[in-house]
């Protein structure tokens, strides 16, 4: 062999070996994902389609789907029989309300409204699934080889986040809000390249506040991309962040005009889109605005930053001067200690700490992927370019809010999950690449392999368990299994004469969803009053709970009887001992055929007292 030709040779061994999937193979590999994906759901269509939901929140989101189609005003969001007579003005957007709504009403001439609720509840989780599938896969196949799209997809298909989010009959706003972030930071790593793609980012970023505030971080995040390419000279930056900035400040306020009643524009709520955050929003184009103006004037790094962070501050500083109720978050009208007690019974509102710490496996799965995907889109970021670059760039910056924000509570989860598999994706296949290289350490190939073995779920399985067999449990208890939340032990209950029900908090949007009466507790941090009753009623003394009886005059009293008599009932409390079969003369037992559900008819005089 001539010297030239062995040199060819050991060039061509030193280099990478070239990883391919032909696109067959990659659709195959997809396909097989998502029907694993969709085959561990069926065992629950049936129990879909029977409208036994997976959530309370998609109970109440049915129920505001259904006034809207029985008449009930766009704009009127109350939910009438939650605390009545005057109702709870619940804050969540009819813009989600809208298509399950439309989905109803074009199937109910067909198969009847009840029909037709059970397989919109059971379509739109999967569908809003392979939307946001679709748009990860449209940004890979731009700008990473095509088996990327694949490994995102197996990716996706086994995350315990998803796997909840995104299973049948989880029609809550969650799973939209992912699709829409997703849109905008996607859209944000092509906007220099394209006017469509900044106004479509700034577009889908405004959307996903209007449909709830759990986005708030994430889209400041983007917005605050958008700002530090022009700060750093990219190309065409400027022009970028004026459009993002100018079409979300435009669609937030259109779509804040389409959903909020005329009357409630100058309200300030810090739970939904409303003045205090249009504030921020239609201030941030300004500001954008006049950083854009200024560029000829600003031409290096340093001055623009400094202009940036000084339009920021001012932005910012103008927000907590005009709105500092805000800054406590929505939980604040809540007063203590009934915050911490109600807090502490919502299992998606604990601390993920205190989750990680207990060893939940479930949270393990979800944290420990978010964690190594965090680091992996810094490194990312660092080494690559063009749009790869800014999306890694954008996604490091949310995974790294995502994964504080999961420290503090639970749902903290649920949005920046949309920035795993495309992180990982990448990421797996640059792992690929130099496992595939013909010179690699056994070191190396180890530590790689580990590290694309760290985006798998599963996998963090096993420090979930040791966590959980090393150190003793803390916090809140767990609540007992139990068939109280059985539709048919529910539904048992439209028996009785139609009445308002005093229970504790977990069965209150299914009593709505499934009996025709009303309720007092709910545990919707917009109804205080009826927090505070179930925690007294269900928590305290006798004289506690006739106390909240004789406030809110409810025909019946009904409780869990395993929830009563599990640890997260003080031993003392009187729920307690109604479980275990206490008596008192101003209640009457109701025999009623409900499993562990306990009746009793409220006396009459007492529900005159007042």
């Amino acid at each position: 062999m001539s010297e030239s030709n062995t040199a060819l040779a050991m060039q061509a061994a030193a280099r990478p070996a070239r990883l391919s999937l032909s696109p067959f193979a990659c659709a195959i590999i997809a396909a097989i994902a998502i029907a694993a994906f969709l085959g561990t759901q069926l065992p629950h269509a049936g129990h879909v389609l029977n409208l036994v939901l997976p959530d309370a929140d998609d109970a109440i989101r049915l129920l505001g789907v259904r006034d809207l189609l029985a008449g009930q005003s766009w704009f009127d969001t109350h939910q009438y029989r939650y605390l009545p007579p005057d109702g709870t003005l619940m804050h969540w957007s009819r813009l989600a309300d809208a298509p399950l709504a439309a989905g109803i009403w074009l199937l109910t001439p067909l198969l009847g409204q009840n029909a037709a609720e059970g397989w919109v509840a059971l379509a739109w989780p999967p569908l809003l699934f392979l939307v946001y599938l679709g748009i990860v896969a449209a940004a890979l196949g731009r700008i990473a080889p095509r088996p990327t799209i694949a490994i995102a997809v197996l990716i996706a298909c086994q995350m315990v986040v998803f796997q909840y989010l995104f299973r049948f009959g989880r029609i809550d706003h969650h799973a939209l809000q992912i699709v829409l972030v997703t849109s905008a930071a996607i859209c944000f790593a092509f906007a220099a390249r394209s006017h469509a793609a900044a106004l479509a980012s700034g577009l889908f970023a405004a959307l996903s506040l209007a449909i709830g505030l759990e986005t708030l971080p994430f889209v400041a995040m983007i917005g605050v991309a958008h700002v530090l390419a022009w700060v750093y000279g990219e190309d065409n930056a400027a022009g970028a962040m004026l459009r993002f900035a100018a079409a979300f400040s435009a669609a937030s306020l259109l779509a804040f005009g389409i959903q909020t009643a005329p009357a409630l524009w100058t309200v300030p709520a810090c739970d939904m889109l409303s003045a205090p955050f249009l504030l921020l929003t239609c201030g941030g184009g300004i500001v954008v605005a006049v950083l854009a103006l200024a560029s000829p004037a600003l031409k290096t790094a340093a001055p623009r930053l400094a202009a940036a962070a000084a339009g920021g501050a001012a932005l910012v500083g103008l927000f907590v001067a005009a709105y500092p109720a805000c800054l406590s978050g929505p939980y604040e009208m809540v007063p203590q200690p009934y915050r911490d007690i109600w807090i502490g019974d919502i299992v998606e509102a604990r601390a993920g700490w205190m989750r990680l710490g207990n060893g939940s496996v479930a949270i393990f799965q979800a944290f420990g992927p978010l964690l190594a995907a965090a680091g992996a889109a810094a490194v990312l970021a660092l080494k690559s370019e063009g749009p790869t670059r800014r999306l890694m760039a954008v996604s490091a910056g949310c995974l790294w809010i995502g994964v504080a924000l999961a420290l503090m509570q639970v749902r903290g989860l649920y949005i920046v999950s949309a920035f795993v598999p495309p992180v990982a994706a990448i990421g797996s296949w640059r792992i690929l690449e130099t496992l595939g290289a013909a010179r690699i350490t056994a070191f190396r190939a180890a530590a790689a392999g580990l590290a694309a073995l760290a985006f798998v779920g599963p996998v963090w399985s096993a420090p979930a368990l040791a966590v959980r067999h090393l150190a003793p449990a803390f916090g809140p208890a767990e609540r007992v299994p139990s068939d109280c939340l059985v539709k048919r032990n529910l539904s048992a209950l439209d028996a009785l004469p139609q009445g308002v029900i005093l229970a504790p908090v977990d069965l209150g949007a299914y009593t709505l969803l499934y009996t025709r009466h009303s309720i007092i507790v709910g545990g919707f941090h917009r109804a205080v009053d009826g927090i505070i009753a179930g925690i007294d009623a269900f928590k305290g003394s006798e004289a506690d709970m006739r106390r909240v009886a004789a406030e809110h005059r409810p025909d019946y009293l009904v409780l869990c009887a395993d929830w009563a008599r599990s640890d997260a009932t003080p031993p003392d409390a009187f729920a307690r001992a109604l479980a275990d079969g206490a008596s008192a003369p101003w209640l009457e037992p109701v025999a009623l055929d409900a499993g562990a559900l306990m009746v009793w008819r409220v006396e009459a005089t007492l529900r005159g007292s007042l």
